[in-house]
This record gives C-alpha cells, sequence and structure tokens, in this order.
C-alpha cells in the first residue's frame, strides 16, 4: 500500500485504491473532503439537509465510478464542480417543482371557484322556483323585498297593507323557502347515498 499510510497519499493514488475497493482510501477521502465539500454546498441551497444529500450523492458516485476518475488533476476542484452542479440541478428541481404545485393549487381554485359558481347559480334557480310556488300575494311581497329592495313600510304604503302584514307575509315567505330548501338537500343527500 503507502509506506507513509493514507496521509501521505495523493489524491489520484487515492483514487486509484477506492476504484479497488479500499475502504479506508475512501474513508480517508471522505474525511478529508467531506465537510469543505458540504460547507460549500450549504452556501448554495441554504439547506442543512438538502447539502447533505449532495455530498453523499457526490461521494457515493466516487465510490462507484472512482476509476473513471483516475484523470482528474485536482480533487478538490473536481469535487466543488461536482458539488455545485448538484446543487444547481437540486434548487432547478426545488424551482420546478415549486411551480408544478403553484400551478396546481391554482388550478384547483379556479375548478373550487366555477364549482361555487355552478352552485350559487343552482341554488338561485332553485330559490326562483320556489318562490313561484308561493301564493300570488305573499310572492308579491317577497320579490319586492328580495328583487326590488325595497323596505317593509315601502312595500305596505305601495300595496296599501299595515307594515305587520307585510312582516308576517315575509316570515312566512321565508320559512316556506327554508323548509322546501332542507326538503330538497334531503332528496339530494339521499340520491347521492344511493347512488354510491
Amino acid at each position: 500500500m503507502f509506506p507513509n499510510g493514507l496521509k501521505n497519499a495523493s489524491d489520484k493514488q487515492l483514487l486509484n485504491q477506492i476504484a479497488t475497493g479500499n475502504v479506508k482510501a475512501f474513508r480517508h477521502l471522505m474525511l478529508t473532503y467531506e465537510p469543505l465539500l458540504f460547507n460549500f454546498v450549504f452556501k448554495l441551497v441554504k439547506s442543512g439537509m438538502v447539502a447533505e444529500e449532495i455530498t453523499q450523492d457526490v461521494f457515493l458516485k466516487i465510490w462507484e465510478r472512482a476509476a473513471d476518475f483516475a484523470h482528474v488533476e485536482s480533487l478538490s476542484a473536481w469535487l466543488y464542480t461536482m458539488g455545485r452542479n448538484h446543487a444547481y440541478n437540486k434548487l432547478k428541481e426545488h424551482a420546478a417543482r415549486r411551480l408544478r404545485e403553484q400551478d396546481y393549487a391554482d388550478n384547483q381554485k379556479q375548478i373550487c371557484d366555477l364549482e361555487d359558481q355552478i352552485h350559487e347559480k343552482e341554488l338561485s334557480l332553485l330559490v326562483h322556483e320556489l318562490v313561484d310556488q308561493l301564493p300570488p300575494q305573499r310572492k308579491l311581497i317577497f320579490k319586492l323585498k328580495t328583487e326590488k329592495g325595497m323596505t317593509v313600510d315601502e312595500i305596505g304604503q305601495f300595496l296599501d297593507l299595515s307594515p305587520y302584514t307585510v312582516r308576517n307575509q315575509l316570515t312566512k315567505s321565508y320559512g316556506k323557502i327554508r323548509k322546501l330548501l332542507t326538503e330538497h338537500a334531503c332528496f339530494l343527500l339521499i340520491g347521492l347515498l344511493i347512488n354510491k
């Protein structure tokens, strides 16, 4: 092996030894360069976990393909280049993933907004259908209140009715519509459960 031990081995000699499966040479290489590479990568990615992952990936590549790196003149420069390239790739992956997630979130929001608009329109149509089922005077009072925005007193004056009568008719209208909506919701729920 090395007459003076691994401490005096050149990077090229270490890579040659690693290529033969020498675990001690690999460990020595890691002890020498891992902290330096980790610190360098950490400054790029600003995440200890990601920097650790990249550092391990680089050293794993060295272990698996040490023979391919025999031509390397400056191992430290080569390690920094590998670390930088891995870091940039991770940052690009992260940015692309965040963009995909944002696009997905935006699409989901648009779908939810569209569904809300559809439900709102369906509910509005249903309420109109239910209002049409009210007796004629009650229906007129309800429409003057909800569609024209008239007050109880204004409706009373317009239809020559007492405010008490107008209020009473509105209360009955709201009660009837609420009851019909509840029944409709129950039928809808039963239909959904049956179709499952």
